[in-house]
């Protein structure tokens, strides 16, 4: 199955549940075939999102690639 443009799921918000749903609809698509990528943004101290998103494209290095708090 090929699609003719990417498809980009957001999930946000408080409370339970957005992982396992990110992670069941990549598990059905992969199953279809189609090329699946999760990214997690996980607040750590006062870094956001967006701190995380300028360091990347900055160095080109995640700025906590595989720090665990």
């Amino acid at each position: 199955m090929r699609l003719a443009k990417g498809y980009i799921q957001i999930y946000t918000g408080n409370g339970k549940g957005k992982t396992a749903a990110a992670l069941g609809l990549a598990m059905r698509a992969a199953g279809r075939g189609l090329k699946t990528f999760i990214v997690q943004f996980k607040q750590v101290d006062l870094v956001t999102e967006m701190q995380e998103i300028k360091h990347y494209y900055q160095t080109g290095v995640p700025a906590r690639m595989g720090i665990e708090s």
